[in-house]
């Protein structure tokens, strides 16, 4: 059997900030953001991940300063003139917080800010990245290129610019992983919220069903075949659906489902009865505490 692996390979994710002002020092931003990580992380695991950054000499567009901990794999990124600072995990990161245990609690955290999040498989196949991204379901992602250099090759399926789109490529030898077809897909806003969720509740075997299903690869995985694909599609709220609706489906409901997958709401029935439906529904109450 063809041997392959999945991983978490990328994570982004961004934080509301008071704005600090264009005089603020670095020095003074990082006190800033470490408070605000503190709060939204929880202390341990803040302080367990971002302990040791170091100031950079310059930030990225559109932040003027930047932070990073290259051991960890961990950049920061934020500007005095701006109300929110981003947060990066390279794959290095993120192999970091698996080896501490932290990575699901960094999901977990974070699901609502989160930004960016890139799926990869590895894929033990002299396959050639064009056979592999053009061996797919029709109509789907009609986007598609490929690009050629001295290190390897590229094939990109869906636009670059879009919410959702894969990469698959290979290095040439004497790359040491040339024997590896690579396939890595990237979701954005949302639908990275959405897939942060079922990494968290789910499992990274059905997140990449999902993938395979949602991007129409033809290639065969046998180690999926009897794995539930997780619905990887963000809900989208419509604008005439007002303000207090978003709210309760984009930060109510993922609150709830993280409490009752940890426990702490232990009946949900009984709990959404009591505390959401209307007067009406309280005679369900008894009944549901048999339950």
């Amino acid at each position: 059997m063809t041997r392959t692996s999945y991983s978490v390979d990328w994570i982004t994710h961004v934080h509301g900030i008071a704005t600090m002002g264009e005089g603020i020092s670095q020095s003074q931003a990082a006190i800033g953001i470490r408070n605000i990580l503190a709060d939204e992380l929880g202390l341990n695991l803040s302080q367990d991940v971002f302990s040791d950054l170091a100031p950079l000499e310059r930030g990225r567009a559109p932040y003027s300063m930047g932070w990073r901990d290259v051991d960890k794999g961990i950049s920061v990124f934020a500007s005095g003139k701006l109300n929110h600072f981003t947060v990066e995990h390279s794959g290095k990161g993120i192999r970091f917080l698996e080896r501490q245990g932290l990575l699901d609690a960094m999901l977990t955290s974070t699901q609502n800010h989160i930004s960016r999040i890139d799926i990869a498989v590895d894929i033990e196949d002299w396959i050639a990245p064009s056979a592999f991204a053009t061996a797919r379901e029709g109509g789907r992602f009609k986007t598609f290129s490929d690009l050629s250099s001295p290190s390897g090759v590229t094939c990109y399926v869906g636009s670059m610019h879009s919410e959702r789109y894969a990469r698959v490529y290979r290095y040439n030898p004497p790359h040491p992983r040339a024997h590896l077809l690579r396939v890595e897909h990237v979701f954005r806003r949302d639908n990275a919220k959405k897939v942060a969720s079922s990494l968290h509740f789910e499992s990274i075997e059905a997140v990449i069903a999902g993938c395979w299903r949602d991007f129409g690869w033809y290639y065969p995985l046998a180690d999926l075949e009897n794995v539930e694909p997780a619905d990887l599609t963000a809900f989208r709220p419509e604008r005439k659906m007002g303000s207090t609706l978003r709210w309760l489906i984009r930060v109510v409901a993922p609150s709830f489902k993280r409490l009752v997958a940890e426990g702490v709401i232990e009946n949900p029935e009984q709990f959404l009865v009591a505390y959401f439906m209307p007067d009406e529904w309280q005679p369900l109450l008894p009944e549901l505490e048999d339950d």
